[in-house]
């Protein structure tokens, strides 16, 4: 399949169109099978790294104190100073 020139190879005898729009279709398909799985592992790796940040952030936060979620006084100690005798709600 030799053309004289480009525009007979573009032209194809009247198939150019269908020949070329396979073509382009191709590519963008191809291209975005590429493409896709790259950009997915880059969101995947974004959202382990935040997730990594949070969590630093709230071991950070737990060793400081409780945070607003959690209660003053657990049930352990709770129970302790009731069998003690002492009264938790002293000032």
């Amino acid at each position: 399949m030799f053309f004289d020139d480009l525009a007979s190879a573009w032209y194809m005898d009247g198939h150019g169109v269908f020949v070329w729009s396979a073509y382009g279709l191709t590519a963008v398909v191809v291209l975005y099978l590429v493409l896709a799985p790259i950009r997915r592992y880059g969101q995947q790796i974004t959202a382990i790294r935040a997730d990594l940040v949070r969590e630093k952030h709230r071991s950070d936060s737990h060793s400081a104190g409780p945070s607003c979620g959690e209660p003053l006084i657990d049930s352990k100690s709770i129970h302790s100073a009731l069998s003690k005798g002492t009264d938790t709600h002293a000032p």
